[in-house]
Order: structure tokens, then sequence, then C-alpha cells
């Protein structure tokens, strides 16, 4: 199974970074600071 990276606001005031499994399970904060974070790029 592959994962998905993606942004999103869901952790509180700032937009981060997250990657979880592609069936939405284990959400993971790739980020984990006070400043907004968008737009993950992939590389292999």
């Amino acid at each position: 199974m592959g994962k998905v990276a993606f942004s999103s606001d869901r952790g509180g005031d700032y937009r981060a970074l997250f990657a979880m499994e592609a069936d939405g399970s284990h959400p993971v904060d790739l980020t984990g600071n006070p400043a907004d974070d968008e737009y993950p790029y992939p590389n292999p």
C-alpha cells in the first residue's frame, strides 16, 4: 500500500505537511513547527 502526502490545518492555527497510508490510517505531522508549510513535493 502507498502513502499520501498533503497539507492541512488540522493541527491548529497553521498549515502543516502530513503523510498517511493510502487507506487514511496513521496520519503523521511531518513538519511540527508553528509556521505554514504547504505543497508537499515527492522525492522518490
